[in-house]
């Protein structure tokens, strides 16, 4: 038997606040076809069971394209079960008003619900809220001669007092947990709950923003239901990954030195054109340095899919040179380094951002 753990799939989100709007009009369509891809690497692999750990949605505002997507694909493979259990990003009433619910779609609710996968695997899950999870254990059944699989959202925790929701270890210790499956964090990871089970986060499907870098999928249950054994593996599965590279600059006097520099940290990376590159400048540069952004961006991008650059440079700043400097180049540095309030590290960002725009540059935050 084999079941695919995922959740954190965030359909829908506008990603607005990580790329420009046609790279995320494009991305917020991927992740939407990442659904159906799910779900067709399970029947080409055959796997008889989908687990969604939570945030299959993103906002409380839902559109009718994603919900009917997730309708459509779930009908159309009707051999293989979907259980669903809300995390704190999805819309508690979002499939509340249809009447078309697919009969291989099964959900949850605040209190345990159970589902027998086989004679031998049992699944319970349930919604958790700031309420429910001080009592997280408090109806759970579970079945010391079968296979327990518990599927929760929330931060594992050892402490009840946690921000967020969190999922108490402690409490679920000792309760015949085979397999803890969690959503909520977005990178692969797992630990002992007990000696007998694991607590599992599957991490997202695909990277949304440049906080998600690293490998994305899902993770593969393999179960024997005759004699309980159990392994679990994860599965990359993102179509695009996503890569911070840092490309140190010192001692760089233009953009042109600059972009060879940025194409030696490019060809040294395992991203590929289809991957999604953030390339942070880094190192102490001259104020006299020409850095131009937009030149830089636009001579690297060689079709790749998505490209862009970041000033992350200091300036090297001798004040004394700019003592009796009259321009206004010298008059704003002064200003800057003789300002009390700032610190060193203000004062090289707002220098830096000030150069940008004396000089016509593109002006980073």
């Amino acid at each position: 038997m084999k079941i695919i753990h995922c959740a954190d799939l965030h359909l829908d989100s506008r990603l607005s606040a990580h790329f420009d709007r046609n790279t995320a009009r494009k991305r917020r369509t991927e992740l939407l076809e990442n659904f159906s891809r799910l779900f067709r690497w399970a029947k080409e692999n055959q796997a008889e069971s989908i687990l969604i750990a939570g945030d299959l949605f993103d906002t409380d505002y839902v559109s009718a394209s994603a919900s009917n997507l997730v309708l459509d694909v779930v009908r159309e493979y009707r051999e293989i079960t979907c259980y669903y259990l809300k995390g704190n990003h999805d819309r508690t009433d979002v499939f509340s008003d249809r009447e078309d619910l697919p009969e291989n779609l099964k959900t949850f609710s605040e209190e345990w619900t159970s589902y027998d996968i086989s004679e031998k695997v049992r699944l319970c899950g349930r919604e958790l809220t700031r309420d429910n999870a001080a009592r997280i254990a408090e109806g759970l059944e579970t079945d010391p001669e079968k296979v327990n699989i518990v599927m929760l959202h929330g931060q594992a925790s050892k402490s009840r007092s946690e921000a967020g929701i969190p999922v108490y270890l402690e409490a679920l210790s000792g309760k015949n947990i085979d397999y803890l499956a969690l959503g909520h964090l977005h990178s692969f990871m797992t630990e002992r709950l007990d000696e007998r089970g694991r607590w599992v986060y599957s991490g997202c499907l695909e990277g949304r923003g440049f906080d998600e870098t690293g490998e994305k999928g899902f993770v593969l249950l393999e179960i024997d239901p005759e004699t309980g054994w159990l392994d679990s593996r994860f599965v990359p599965f993102a179509r695009r990954r996503l890569f911070t590279l840092n490309a140190d600059v010192t001692g760089c006097v233009n953009s042109y030195e600059m972009i060879a520099a940025c194409r030696k940290v490019l060809e040294a990376s395992e991203a590929s054109p289809e991957d999604l590159c953030r390339i942070c400048l880094t190192g102490e540069v001259d104020a006299g340095c020409e850095k131009d952004l937009l030149l830089i961006r636009s001579l690297l991008d060689d079709d790749r899919y998505y490209l862009e650059v970041r000033d992350e440079t200091r300036y090297r700043i001798d004040p004394e040179a700019y003592r009796y400097d009259e321009t206004l180049t010298g008059v704003f540095i002064r200003s800057v380094m003789q300002d009390p309030a700032l610190t060193e590290d203000e004062k090289a960002h707002v220098i830096r951002a000030g150069l940008q725009a004396l000089r016509n540059e593109e002006v980073q935050p």
